[in-house]
């Protein structure tokens, strides 16, 4: 007998209950049995039906968009600090749980599930299991319309009667310590939600009435649509005999005519039309009152809303509906769940926010709040030690980072030697801030979280067909650069894999050198257009435009020189086509980057700028190699390895390997290919051509 089927073997004991089959059995009944009935009559009352209301596609529509929100916030258990506030505690066992639930459920999957019961019945139930040694060791959310609490006027809740698949009028009762039950506020019961169906019965039952009255009209149209007409001077016995063939025709054998001398018969068409019929229309104010009561405002489904109208009515969706239920869902938890099994009164449960319009709002308050504070004085308030040169800590926030204000609070035999340019102060003073913040308080476990986390929101906006590089993700643990070059990298992803390999780590990049004469010279040329943008000789939308048709240039030039022909093959083709369209979101990454430098007063030459112009001309190199792969001469190739300072087993094994050309194309791995473990753009290494000509 397994551990769970124990627990359900014990409860049912302890309860009273007269097993009548065997634990499996009864385990699967109490977890659904995968054959919900979805009835009111099960636990009583005279609502609308769950099972009838999902089937209106307004109703699903609404109850759908709020559990995929909802999924999309993250459960943090946060422990109470010293002197109030609360920090995450990502190692808290009830975090490790609830991300592997229970062996054949995710959490989102959980989460969508108790938002859809939420929504529809009012009410949703997790069934909480312990092991061997009462600890919480595994969470199975419950079919809502099958469990009902006991009411107990000494313990307010003294169980829960759980109505089993398949069992008859035997019930399960479930203790208080094994369920947390979630519900909406009800005026007319403590103990169990009020469903918004209650509210929409009419609404739901006219609109299913209308749906299944148009698919019966379009498919058994009662209407007369077509008289045919004979003419009136024929013998009953030679009308019956044309009748009979008419309908044969045209019923039986399903033709679409028939053809007869004329003015033998016509035919007239007399029924609605299907522009007669429509009725959409008249679903409208049905939709809109079942959209309210489900916190949809008008504009969010309108098939004429604007990209501003649509965002903000998501904002109002996530505000008044997704919002107010994860709080709630995240209150029970901690009530029901961490002071049961955890017993630590210092913990509390919270979702993510995902509101969009308070996050900006809180931004604009510190923003307006740091306005008269010290570097010192905001970093005390985020919870930093002061900065290590007391000189900077005193400098007002907004002039952070200008470096002649911060010359001016800097005492003169800081710079007396002259080693430092008056430009530059600021910037070295910042580098040591941030070598400085970083330090303290390291979490290697929270970082990698991190990095996970922003993967995972890259690969959901890839499969949904979006560009994964639009998304900012904003994080105080990742590192700038890295978080930077990531995001550039992101603009080439066109698949899982490329994703993968995005979040590679860039730290050999600085060593890396373009190993073409294309690649050098998109190198240069990338910088020379930095610099006209920077001297305000370019506007954004001409340095966007000037590095796409540069990038398209020279990586088309590439392809010519690696495979001696303009008529390039179609792998050749493809790797140019993918280029340019990612080139186009990578133009944007890189403008917005130079932008941001300059608005921080930061160098738009090397670093980061640097890092991501290395990985760009990486592209025009592979290109060059794929096309010398092709080469219909077939040459001897032999693999040298770049100068980068670490480079990988990957290109180490090749290094000094000659193969012809189709044999290493064969092999499907080449000088700055993403098949390489450095994952291609951390990569120095090309082809050298023996005996070129020969």
């Amino acid at each position: 007998m397994s551990l769970l089927d124990a627990w359900i073997d014990r409860v049912a004991r302890n309860r009273g209950y007269n097993k009548a089959v065997d634990n499996n059995a009864l385990l699967a009944s109490v977890l659904g049995s995968g054959k919900n009935q979805g009835s009111n009559d099960l636990l009583g009352g005279n609502g609308v039906d769950e099972r009838v209301a999902i089937r209106s596609s307004w109703v699903f529509s609404n109850v759908d968009v709020v559990g995929k929100l909802s999924a999309e916030s993250q459960l943090e258990i946060k422990r109470q600090k010293d002197g109030g506030g609360y920090v995450a505690d990502m190692d808290h066992p009830f975090s490790q749980l609830f991300r592997r639930p229970n062996p054949f459920m995710s959490k989102s999957y959980i989460i969508r599930y108790t938002s859809m019961w939420l929504q529809l019945r009012g009410s949703a139930a997790w069934l909480l299991v312990p092991d061997g040694t009462g600890e919480l060791a595994q969470i199975w959310p419950l079919p809502a319309d099958r469990i009902k609490p006991i009411a107990d006027s000494k313990d307010y809740i003294s169980g829960y009667r759980y109505k089993p698949e398949g069992y008859g009028k035997q019930d399960v009762i479930l203790p208080v310590e094994n369920i947390c039950y979630f519900r909406e506020p009800s005026l007319f019961s403590y103990r169990e939600g009020m469903s918004k169906l209650d509210a929409l019965r009419v609404a739901i039952e006219t609109d299913r009435q209308a749906s299944e009255w148009n698919l019966e009209t379009f498919l058994n149209d009662v209407a007369l649509r077509t008289l045919i007409s004979l003419p009136p001077d024929i013998s009953r016995g030679t009308f019956t005999q044309v009748k009979a063939e008419i309908l044969t025709q045209l019923v039986d054998e399903r033709k679409r005519f028939i053809i007869a001398r004329g003015g033998e018969l016509k035919a007239e068409t007399i029924g609605m039309t299907h522009k007669d019929l429509e009725f959409l229309s008249g679903r409208e104010f049905t939709r809109e009152e079942i959209d309210r009561v489900f916190g949809f405002p008008a504009g969010f489904w309108a098939k004429e809303a604007t990209e501003a109208n649509s965002r903000t009515a998501m904002n109002v969706v996530i505000d008044m509906s997704v919002w107010p239920q994860l709080t709630m869902i995240g209150e029970e938890i901690t009530a029901q769940i961490l002071t049961r099994y955890y017993e630590d009164e210092t913990i509390i449960a919270e979702f993510t926010d995902i509101r969009r319009g308070d996050k900006e709002l809180k931004l604009k308050q510190n923003d307006q709040r740091f306005e008269s504070m010290t570097v010192n004085e905001v970093r005390a308030e985020l919870g930093l030690e002061p900065h290590a040169d007391k000189s900077y800590g005193a400098i007002p926030w907004p002039l952070r980072n200008d470096p002649r204000s911060i010359a001016l609070f800097i005492p003169v035999d800081a710079i007396a030697d002259g080693t430092l340019h008056i430009d530059e102060i600021g910037n070295s003073i910042r580098d040591e801030q941030a070598a400085d913040e970083p330090a303290k308080n390291i979490d290697e476990k929270a970082i990698r979280r991190e990095w996970e986390r922003y993967k995972s929101i890259a690969k959901r906006r890839l499969k949904a067909g979006e560009n994964a590089s639009d998304y900012s993700f904003d994080s105080t643990l990742l590192d700038n650069r890295q978080l930077q070059l990531t995001r550039f990298m992101l603009a080439f992803a066109t698949s899982s894999d490329d994703t993968d390999k995005a979040f590679h780590r860039h730290d050999d990049l600085g060593d890396r050198k373009a190993v073409t004469e294309q690649g050098k010279q998109l190198d240069e040329a990338i910088a020379a257009a930095i610099a006209l943008y920077v001297a305000g000789q370019l506007t954004a939308n001409e340095f966007e435009a000037e590095i796409v048709r540069l990038s398209n240039q020279f990586a088309g030039e590439a392809a010519i020189a690696g495979y001696g022909d303009e008529e390039l093959p179609e792998d050749v083709n493809a790797e140019l086509v993918t280029l340019g369209a990612a080139n186009i979101a990578a133009a944007t990454r890189l403008r917005e980057l130079v932008d941001k430098q300059i608005s921080e007063g930061l160098p738009t030459a090397g670093g980061i700028v640097g890092g991501i112009i290395n990985l760009w001309t990486s592209r025009p190199d592979y290109v060059f190699a794929l096309a010398l792969a092709h080469n219909k001469a077939n040459p001897l190739l032999t693999w040298r390895r770049g100068g980068t300072l670490k480079p990988c087993g990957d290109c180490l094994d090749r290094d000094g390997v000659t193969k012809r050309a189709a044999e290493w194309l064969l092999s499907g791995i080449l000088p700055q290919s993403s098949a390489l473990a450095c994952r291609g753009f951390n990569c120095a290494c090309s082809f050298f051509e023996e005996n070129p000509g020969a």
